[in-house]
């Protein structure tokens, strides 16, 4: 499945591939309930999850990524670096580098050098200059993967 949600993620169609994951999280909650025998489609995975993330991050609608972040852990999968970053990146897109630090701050999942790259750019596209030598040092202290 995780095929066919790529393939409509690069037809240019995050929408459709959101409701295939919705509906696969929907028949995994339902099977959960009823128990029951039959075909099913497969529970969603970290690559199901970050591959529909990256897709809607075009779209530019950063509440509804946060939505299926929190979806995602409510599903008991674990994000990673990828995840965040894309996350991160979303925000600072849409100048929201407050969510875009917060994101960084609060993940579970060590920050990357992507994820802080992304919002210091952000600082400097904004003229925030301060915040650049703020946060580059203060990235010093913090988890970061490479």
């Amino acid at each position: 499945m995780n095929t066919v949600i790529d393939a409509l993620i690069r037809c240019d169609e995050p929408r459709k591939a959101r409701e295939l994951l919705l509906e696969m999280e929907q028949q995994q909650q339902q099977q959960g309930e009823e128990g029951g025998d039959g075909w099913r489609l497969p529970r969603p995975d970290l690559y199901t999850y970050n591959t529909v993330l990256k897709g809607l991050k075009a779209l530019g609608d950063l509440t509804a990524l946060m939505d299926l972040y929190r979806g995602m852990q409510r599903a008991g999968v674990q994000p990673d670096s990828v995840t965040v970053n894309t996350l991160v990146g979303a925000a600072v897109a849409l100048g929201n580098l407050s969510k875009a630090a917060q994101l960084l701050e609060k993940s579970d999942v060590p920050a990357s050098v992507e994820g802080y790259s992304a919002l210091l750019q952000g600082f400097v596209q904004r003229g925030d200059f301060e915040k650049v030598g703020a946060g580059a040092a203060g990235r010093q202290g913090s988890r970061v993967s490479s």
